[in-house]
């Protein structure tokens, strides 16, 4: 794994939980002096959705804690239960469509969250972002930009 700073990967932040339209509730993760901040990336190279989070997270300057390569570290079913035992809010971006669930209130079955967090290829998508207590799988610039509390 590289790390880029001293925290450790699935270590908590800061959150501030706002009110999204809809209802539903979106915790913004702020880090010191007002920076954003990823504690945990899980990325591939030549992986499209990848390469955009990574320019979404250079040009809002988001800071990357800790960040593992996909293919150098695959992380199957096992590795994705015990990272979702450490989060309590899960986005999942499956083409045009974000599905959130608040994993405090009501957690679903361990097969379910496999079948929306793991791919064809068995392991864990790509890219997943932790940051806090929330997980981000996929690339969805609405809900990167809430995630970080930015101006769209």
């Amino acid at each position: 794994m590289k790390k880029t700073g001293d925290a450790l990967p699935y270590a908590s932040a800061a959150m501030d939980a706002t009110d999204e339209p809809g209802g539903s509730r979106v915790e913004s993760h702020v880090w010191r002096a007002g920076m954003p901040k990823v504690d945990w990336s899980y990325h591939r190279k030549n992986c499209n959705s990848c390469s955009k989070a990574a320019s979404f997270l250079s040009e809002h300057t988001v800071t990357v804690v800790a960040q593992e390569d996909a293919r150098a570290t695959p992380l199957v079913d096992s590795d994705a239960l015990k990272l979702l035992a450490s989060v309590d809010q899960l986005y999942v971006t499956r083409g045009t469509k974000v599905l959130h669930l608040d994993l405090k209130r009501e957690r679903p079955d361990d097969q379910t969250l496999l079948d929306l967090t793991i791919g064809r290829s068995g392991k864990l998508r790509a890219p997943t972002l932790k940051v806090g207590r929330t997980l981000m799988v996929g690339f969805d610039q609405a809900t990167y930009e809430t995630l970080f509390a930015l101006k769209s």
